[in-house]
């Protein structure tokens, strides 16, 4: 793109007219198929991304796509291992272990684990028909002790690091 101020594709021309930027050259990062994201070069000049320039861009972009790929493979790969190795310490500890309160605690630490949650809370269904918590991670026992609970079909939240009935409910 010679001129990223006059070009229709330009989403934010009050940022490169700012910063004095005038060209642009991308490439996308396409890996076995999948665009894994784009590569972009911006100038001052259009003269400085000129052909040779793009050429570097691409075969470097090529050579990026592969690397972001490969590490993303890597990240999913660990991600699942942590899993079930939590899992596995999860069901080792309910086996060997037969009081309540320990097995609440791993099972919410577990959870907290697995999702890398910012608030984990276990309730269990007391005789009233109340759902009090009984395991709490990351926040005070009485701010999450105050929501109401009911039985339901579950709600999750979607307001990160605010509380409210609805999304705990």
């Amino acid at each position: 793109m010679p001129d990223v101020l006059a070009d229709q594709r330009t989403i934010d021309r009050a940022y490169f007219a700012a910063a004095g930027m005038a060209a642009c050259a991308a490439v996308p990062l396409v890996s076995h198929g999948r665009l894994v994201g784009v590569l972009a070069l911006v100038a001052r000049r259009a003269e400085d991304l000129g052909a040779t320039e793009v050429q570097m861009l691409t075969a470097f972009g090529a050579h990026a796509a592969i690397a972001i790929e490969s590490a993303q493979l890597y990240a999913d790969a660990e991600r699942r291992r942590r899993e079930a190795q939590t899992l596995a310490d999860v069901a080792r500890d309910l086996a060997e272990c037969h009081d309540l309160d320990t097995v609440l605690a791993r099972i919410a630490r577990g959870a907290n684990g697995l999702c890398a949650a910012d608030v984990t809370s276990l309730a269990v269904r007391d005789a009233d028909g109340s759902f009090p918590a009984r395991h709490v991670i990351g926040a005070t026992q009485r701010r999450l002790s105050a929501l109401p609970r009911r039985a339901g079909p579950g709600h999750r939240g979607s307001r990160r690091g605010q509380w409210s009935a609805r999304a705990c409910g």
